[in-house]
Formats: C-alpha cells, structure tokens, sequence
C-alpha cells in the first residue's frame, strides 16, 4: 500500500479480542474504509467500545457494515 493511499476497501475484525481489534482501531481511525465486515460479537471491554465508536463514525460517513455468518 502506497504511503499516501489512506482508502481501504474493506476490513474484517474477526472477533472483538483485543489481539484483533488494537490494530483495527487505529486503521478505522487514519483510513478510509469501504466495508466493515463482522460477525456481530460483542464485548465489555473499553477497546471493544473504542471500536464500536469507530464504527459509527465510520458509518456517517458511508461506509457499508455486514454482518456475516460461518
């Protein structure tokens, strides 16, 4: 990925284990993100929150969620 391509198309967090989300939430932060995809899993964890309010963030500005299943 070229240093000044900040556009992703999309992102998967696996499961909202903090060894998957840490560097989600940095990438949700810096780049432009097409699709989220996610199996919905929830967590009470102050990381999961951080990455949840990235999500809707990410959301306003047009970024397609979807759920997906095994």
């Amino acid at each position: 990925l070229p240093f000044w391509d900040r556009r992703l198309e999309i992102i998967i967090p696996t499961h909202p284990d903090a060894d998957h989300l840490h560097g989600i939430v940095s990438i949700m932060k810096h780049y432009q993100i097409g699709e989220v995809w996610t199996q919905g899993a929830l967590k009470d964890s102050q990381l999961f929150k951080d990455f949840y309010h990235q999500l809707q963030l990410l959301l306003k500005q047009g970024t397609h969620l979807t759920f997906v299943k095994q």
